[in-house]
């Protein structure tokens, strides 16, 4: 179990972190996604491990270094990974990063056998550090899934960021657009092949 949070640890927390292996369809999800009564076209791709896949899509204009929204499918093969390990992860992340991070809170959800976990996170602004020049808001979605007869666990996630000037405002909106988002990660289930 040690052994399986490690890996899930090193390959979920930090996806942008990997290399950019082009832009490659891997999990044949489609180019485009439909979220929200909005269209996410396939932006970022990376297959960094014989297990592991992860793909973003991004609204028409934006991109991995400066979007707005973002939703990401990612796919680690494992017969012991689980929903409830990739929470659990996901939440000793997060508690980690309460440390330097005074905006980060949390909340899980279990649904049944999957697990849902939305959270808010900040990046501080280098110049002033007594500002954020980032705020960002997660609904992730983990599931159990067969994928052409292998067991993994699949992560859908929904992401969106405000820069700036832009964060008071967002903020103050994030209540409505926070239950709403959590509602829809939930009933999202992108099929991969």
């Amino acid at each position: 179990m040690k052994k399986n949070a490690l890996i899930l640890m090193a390959l979920l927390i930090c996806p942008v972190v990997l290399m950019a292996q082009g832009v490659t369809n891997y999990l044949k999800t489609g180019e485009t996604l439909q979220f929200n009564n909005k269209t996410y076209h396939l932006g970022w791709s990376s297959h960094p491990t014989d297990a592991y896949y992860v793909q973003e899509y991004f609204p028409e204009g934006e991109k991995a270094e400066s979007y707005h929204e973002m939703f990401t499918v990612s796919v680690l093969y494992g017969d012991a990974i689980t929903p409830k390990l990739g929470v659990t992860t996901k939440v000793l992340d997060l508690e980690a990063r309460k440390a330097t991070d005074d905006c980060c809170h949390y909340k899980v959800i279990n649904n049944g056998d999957d697990y849902l976990i939305d959270f808010l996170v900040s990046q501080k602004d280098e110049k002033n550090p007594e500002l954020l020049s980032v705020v960002e808001f997660n609904a992730y979605a983990y599931r159990q899934v067969t994928i052409n007869g292998r067991k993994a666990l699949k992560l859908d996630f929904y992401s969106r960021r405000a820069y700036g000037e832009e964060i008071i405002p967002f903020l103050q909106t994030l209540t409505e657009t926070r239950q709403k988002m959590i509602v829809e990660i939930g009933r999202t289930n992108i099929q991969c092949h």
